[in-house]
This record gives C-alpha cells, sequence and structure tokens, in this order.
C-alpha cells in the first residue's frame, strides 16, 4: 500500500480530479490514509496543511466522499499535536470551517462574504467545547482571503 500511496502521491500525469475522486471512495480508505501520511504537516498551521493536501488532488463532489477526506485529514494532521487543536473533532470541523470560508472568499456567486468577525463566530466552542485562539483564527481567515 505505502508504494501505490507514493505512486499517487508524486505522478504528475495522474488527473487531480479523478484521484480526488478515487480517494474518496470507502473502499479506498486504506489508499487514502496512506496517501496522507505521504503529507509533512507537523508544523504547520492548519489552513497550510490543509492547502498542501489539496494541491495534489481535487476534493470529491459527492458530500460523503468529502466528509471522509476531511476526517482522515483531521486524524492524520491531530496526530502531529498541533498546537492550537484539543481533539481531532475540532481539527475535522475547522477543516470543514477552512473549506467553507474559501468558497465564500472565492466563489464569484457569493454576493456577500463573510468577515473576520462571522469566521470567528462560526467557530466558537468548536475546541473541545472551548474557542479558538482569535489571532490563531485571523491568520488563517487572512490567509485564505489572500
Amino acid at each position: 500500500m505505502p508504494a501505490l500511496a507514493r505512486f499517487l502521491r508524486v505522478t504528475p500525469s495522474i488527473s487531480k480530479k479523478g484521484l480526488g475522486q478515487y480517494l474518496g471512495h470507502q473502499q479506498n480508505i486504506d489508499v487514502l490514509k496512506e496517501v496522507m501520511l505521504t503529507f509533512e504537516f507537523r508544523g504547520k498551521r492548519i489552513d497550510e496543511a490543509l492547502r498542501l493536501l489539496l494541491e495534489s488532488f481535487r476534493l470529491p463532489g459527492e458530500s460523503q466522499q468529502i466528509e471522509r477526506v476531511m476526517e482522515t485529514f483531521a486524524s492524520v494532521y491531530f496526530s502531529t499535536k498541533p498546537k492550537h487543536l484539543a481533539t481531532q473533532d475540532a481539527a475535522f470541523v475547522m477543516s470543514y470551517s477552512i473549506i467553507m470560508l474559501n468558497t465564500d472568499q472565492h466563489n464569484p456567486q457569493v454576493k456577500n462574504r463573510m468577515k473576520v468577525e462571522d469566521f470567528i463566530r462560526n467557530n466558537r466552542g468548536i475546541n473541545n467545547g472551548v474557542d479558538l485562539d482569535h489571532d490563531f483564527l485571523r491568520e488563517i481567515y487572512k490567509s485564505i482571503k489572500e
């Protein structure tokens, strides 16, 4: 399995869309996890780690597949012991929040864009019942917006 994961990760001719669809299928969950393990997420803020991941493939279109990818990402990312996140669930929710923020900020169909205050409010209590550090959230917001 690690050889397949490396192949999928380093072969430039593989379709990013096709790879995302393949990795999102339930029967490929073990391959998905192996692919995730090929990334070095340690020391990266969650949005940086997610950006690194999503440069290699596109998220599938189906919500269950996206959830599967995000759950696996959150598990692997949380295993690096990130500074600001108390639980794997917080990593999962934050990952989804970042994806939603990216869509909000960069989709031309969105008319009223989320402000940093909205992003902070939307993420209240997700860190095991505690709010995330507002400076941490502002950094993420700025990174996604720019």
